[in-house]
C-alpha cells in the first residue's frame, strides 16, 4: 500500500491537492482537441488540482510549445470556459476541449504602439504578401511542360 507520507509526496508531484487518508489514484482529468471525437487522460493529472498544472500537462503531453502556443480550455459537460473551480472538486470528472491559439507577439507590439508607422506596416505587409505569391507562382519554380 501507499503511505499517506508517499501520497503526499506523489500528490504534490502530480500537482494535486492529496487530502488526509484519500485513495490514490484519484479521477483524472481527460481532454481532446476541437475536432477531435475521442478523449484523451492528462498524465499524471488528476482532480483537484490546479489550472496552470493541467495546461502545463498539456503542453507538456502533446509536445506544444507554451511560448508560442496560448490554451483555451473548455468544459465539455457545459460548452463554456472552464471554470477553475471545477478542478478543485475531488473525484471530479473533468473533460476539456481544448483550443489552440498562437501567441501573435507583431499584432501585439502593433496594438500596443500606436505611435508606429502605418505606412511601413503596410509595406512589410505588401512585401509579406508578394513572397506567398512568388512562392506559389508556377512560372517562377521552374515548372514548365518537358520537351
Amino acid at each position: 500500500g501507499i503511505h499517506e507520507d508517499d501520497a503526499l509526496k506523489l500528490g504534490s508531484w502530480w500537482g494535486c491537492v492529496v487530502g488526509g487518508g484519500s485513495a490514490l489514484p484519484a479521477m483524472p482529468v481527460q481532454f481532446k482537441f476541437r475536432g477531435e471525437k475521442a478523449f484523451r487522460v492528462l498524465l499524471n493529472v488528476t482532480t483537484p488540482c490546479t489550472l496552470q498544472r493541467v495546461k502545463a500537462a498539456i503542453y507538456e503531453q502533446a509536445r506544444i510549445s507554451d511560448s508560442a502556443t496560448d490554451l483555451a480550455l473548455d468544459d465539455h459537460a457545459t460548452s463554456c470556459t472552464l471554470d477553475p473551480a471545477a478542478l478543485l472538486v475531488p473525484d471530479a470528472l473533468v473533460q476539456l476541449v481544448v483550443r489552440r491559439t498562437p501567441f501573435q507577439q507583431d499584432a501585439l507590439a502593433v496594438s500596443l504602439d500606436p505611435t508606429g508607422d502605418v505606412d511601413a506596416l503596410r509595406a512589410d505587409e505588401d512585401l509579406a504578401i508578394d513572397r506567398v505569391v512568388v512562392q506559389h507562382d508556377v512560372s517562377a519554380m521552374g515548372m514548365t511542360a518537358a520537351a
